[in-house]
């Protein structure tokens, strides 16, 4: 072997001796604090103010009541049963849209398709109708659910198919939710 190739693996081996073998190789680093801020998450939240209170229409009958005990009141087809609540929307954040929506959630319900929920309705504290999606706070929004009882399911059935039917309004809620922002 000539003295050049001997050298280059002498340089070699003595190079890998000092990286394995507990020698140091100096790699330059430094670090600098910077002002980047701090982001705070936004707020969605939905707050009753008061109690609701429910009406009741039937176009046939010719027939408008408000402020019904609902727990007592005897539905009959064609009857429509409106549930309106003042709540208080927050809706903090750029790029916050939400929608309020009814949510039957476990309704105890043996009238089964009978019974039409319609979205919700919203006006504002002037009694201007708000748009289905809201793009910031309000306070006082007065929410409504209408409860449809078919005349046409029920008008349908045999006899007295359905008398004594009940729906449990005990689960059903408001749910404000999220939606994707379209500016």
């Amino acid at each position: 072997m000539n003295k050049v190739t001997k050298g280059a693996l002498a340089t070699g081996a003595g190079v890998l001796l000092l990286l394995g073998g507990g020698g140091t190789l100096a790699l330059w680093n430094t670090d600098e604090a910077i002002t980047a801020g701090t982001v705070t998450a936004g707020q969605l939240d939905l707050t009753p103010d008061g109690a609701g209170a429910w009406t009741v229409t039937n176009a046939a009958a010719g027939v408008t009541d408000q402020g019904i005990a609902i727990g007592s009141y005897k539905v009959v087809p064609g009857d429509v049963l409106t549930f309106t609540q003042t709540v208080d929307v927050t809706l903090e954040g750029n790029n916050m849209e939400a929608t309020l929506a009814i949510a039957p959630g476990t309704v105890a319900n043996t009238f089964g398709s009978a019974v039409v929920v319609s979205p919700v309705t919203m006006k504002d504290s002037a009694g201007d109708a708000l748009p289905a999606t809201l793009n910031g706070s309000e306070a006082d929004v007065k929410a409504s659910a209408t409860f449809r009882f078919s005349d046409a399911v029920l008008d349908g059935t045999a006899g007295n198919d359905g008398s004594g039917d009940t729906y449990g309004f005990g689960d059903v809620k408001f749910v404000l939710t999220q939606v994707p922002y379209t500016p």
